[in-house]
């Protein structure tokens, strides 16, 4: 889950000149946007409906488990030589491999 962006150092600048304390968090006032306030029970919402769809009356069909080899070459290796021999381009290779970051990388 990512964090939203209204952060300690955006509910001071809202709070400032208001004439109170924070006290707790600046979501009791109507400082921040709506879908700042929320984000959080949002996705709190979704994950108990993630948990038993069915009872809410949402049927799921899981996507299908896409089949993977690990290869630990132990060696750096050029990616497109990779690419190439696996007959995908070198942007997928990289968006499938994440921990990859140049082209000769180790393995």
């Amino acid at each position: 889950m990512r964090r939203t962006t209204a952060g300690r150092e955006t509910c001071r600048r809202a709070w400032s000149g208001r004439g109170t304390r924070i006290s707790g968090s600046c979501i009791n006032g109507n400082v921040l946007p709506r879908e700042t306030k929320n984000y959080v029970p949002i996705i709190l919402a979704l994950t108990l409906i993630a948990k038993d769809a069915a009872h809410y009356g949402i049927s799921v069909d899981p996507e299908r488990e896409v089949e993977t080899d690990v290869v630990k070459p132990g060696r750096a290796i050029d990616l497109r030589l990779v690419a190439e021999t696996i007959d995908v381009d070198v942007a997928t290779l990289r968006t499938l491999n994440p921990s990859l970051a140049a082209d000769g990388d180790a393995g």
